[in-house]
């Protein structure tokens, strides 16, 4: 293997696609930064490396320590060869000089195994958590619960319990029964009330439903109220609208008229309930721009003036498209508004039942994390902590989501902002294997980091300009796969890209291209 592009700037970002060496340049990273001082053999206990699942951090603590035993241990390094050529680079040290430090190392972590900073992004919130508990409102002992769905049912399960009890849940929960079997959603209520509870666990309702709080069910009433008697006069409107368009066709012949079927289907339709039928159709509709339209050939022929009658029809059809609009927006509001309230209660209910169990669910973390520390310093952050990391290593970069970025800001403040023990910061991802959007991941986070080489600091951070202290360096090679599949891949990247708008995901998939550095064939 040739030598590694060697870092450069305090952060790195590294775009990796599948098969670029990305685990092999991690552990190399790692364990260089954890030997580079040979006096301290503990550093490691300034090294956080987080990544997206219990498994790669299991996978990643593994071979960091089987490494370190092979370097100090097996003559030659044994299979950890080349990755010991690789820490030998970035150290600039001999093979000797790695085996004395890594023995030491080694034993250093063995008898404290509990400072090796590997783990995962949720572990780390979790300890976050832990720590600011009493800030935070939480009781001094609650226990995680990870069963999402377990909790959404018993979440449903308390806000049925009150119906029959409750007049003003009960009518609105009757409300959005008959609004789903009107909308032919079904009139079992469970499923639905399940589907929407699934938004109380994700990441970008957080906002919305702080909003919504506000939304009483006395609120709920009276704008339901107000919406239902709108929505009665629109339909008085068009009733008495569809009226005047019968009383002037009677007036011709219905010989005379194009189309008169579909009229009379048009008249019929806008005296009823749906807004959806009043909406004109292509042959009502050409009356508005041509009012002889209305007209047969011959029946035009036998009229005295083919456009006046067309003309006064023309007006009540343009009236009757606005008032459709019209209605099908408060259609959609007051579906949307009894969906609304329910949640809101349905977010009450839940919070009854963490209260009632002790328990907090997975999903809140970042949110309790990312409200305390919004207003605090980094250095209270580590104060609490009892560590001070100074080195950071965030894998699978693209899968983590907008509040875990800010939630880890102020750990890369602290390491980035000088002094007179500067840290780092290395951060990979691939924008194109972004798989977790549904809870919350955002790649534009690190595609941005990619495109930039820097970080756009939160509101109000303590954070220095990285101008000049950041560096991009992408991981071109592919050692995994054939030469075969690197060219296939590498043409339908460049295919994708051009299909493209030329946003982040254009740029990404444009500099997908890798070198294959594998054998010759197909497999």
């Amino acid at each position: 293997m040739p030598k590694l592009p060697l870092r450069q700037q305090p952060l790195s970002v590294f775009s990796a696609s599948a098969g670029a060496g990305k685990t092999f340049r991690l552990a190399a990273e790692y364990i260089a930064t954890a030997l580079r001082d040979p006096n301290q053999p503990h550093a490691f206990a300034q090294i956080l490396a987080l990544t997206f699942t219990n498994k790669a951090a299991h996978e990643m603590k593994r071979r960091i320590l089987d490494s370190l035993r092979d370097f100090s241990e097996v003559p030659d390094f044994g299979e950890s060869k080349g990755l010991a050529e690789a820490v030998q680079d970035i150290l600039d040290i001999s093979g000797e000089e790695l085996a004395i430090r890594a023995r030491k190392t080694l034993e250093s972590m063995l008898h404290d195994y509990g400072s090796i900073g590997v783990g995962t992004l949720d572990q780390f919130t979790h300890r976050l958590v832990r720590t600011f508990a009493l800030e935070l409102g939480l009781p001094g002992q609650f226990d995680v619960e990870l069963d999402q769905t377990m909790l959404l049912e018993l979440a449903i399960q308390e806000l049925m319990s009150e119906v029959g009890q409750n007049a003003e849940l009960t009518q609105l929960l009757v409300s959005y029964a008959q609004s789903n079997v009107e909308d032919e959603k079904g009139s079992d209520l469970y499923p639905a009330l399940l589907d929407m509870a699934k938004h109380l666990a994700q990441e970008s309702s957080t906002e919305a439903l702080r909003e919504l709080a506000q939304w009483t069910m006395q609120h709920h009433g009276a704008a339901h109220s107000a919406l239902h008697d709108f929505q009665r006069h629109l339909r008085e409107q068009v009733g008495r609208a569809a009226g005047d368009i019968r009383d002037l066709l009677d007036q011709v012949d219905a010989s005379d008229i194009s189309y008169a079927n579909r009229w009379l289907s048009f008249v019929e339709k806008l005296e009823g309930k749906d807004p959806e039928e009043w909406v004109p159709n292509a042959t009502v509709s050409k009356v508005c721009s041509d009012p002889q339209a209305l007209f047969s050939k011959k029946g035009a022929e036998r009229q005295a003036d083919p456009n006046q009658l067309g003309q006064a029809i023309a007006i009540h059809v343009e009236r009757i498209r606005s008032w459709a609009g019209q209605a099908l927006l408060v259609h959609e509001i007051r579906k949307n508004d009894r969906s609304a309230s329910v949640m809101v209660e349905m977010a009450k209910a839940l919070e009854r039942v963490l209260e009632r169990q002790r328990v907090q669910p997975l999903w809140k973390f970042n949110q309790l994390i990312h409200d305390e520390l919004t207003t605090q310093p980094a250095s209270y952050l580590f104060e609490r902590l009892g560590d001070r990391y100074r080195h950071f290593f965030i894998d699978e970069a693209q899968d983590t989501s907008t509040l875990q970025w800010k939630n880890i800001w102020p750990l890369l403040e602290n390491a980035l902002s000088g002094g007179t023990e500067e840290g780092s910061a290395l951060i990979v991802g691939d924008g194109k294997q972004s798989i977790y959007r549904w809870r919350g991941s955002a790649a534009e986070e690190f595609l941005t980091m990619v495109q930039q080489t820097s970080l756009q600091a939160p509101p109000n951070s303590e954070l220095p300009s990285l101008a000049g202290r950041t560096e991009h360096i992408p991981l071109s090679d592919n050692w995994r796969s054939r030469r075969e599949i690197v060219a296939f891949n590498n043409r339908l990247f460049e295919a994708m890209a051009s299909q493209m708008p030329r946003d982040l995901h254009h740029q990404t998939y444009q500099a997908a291209a890798q070198t294959p550095q594998g054998d010759p064939g197909g497999r």
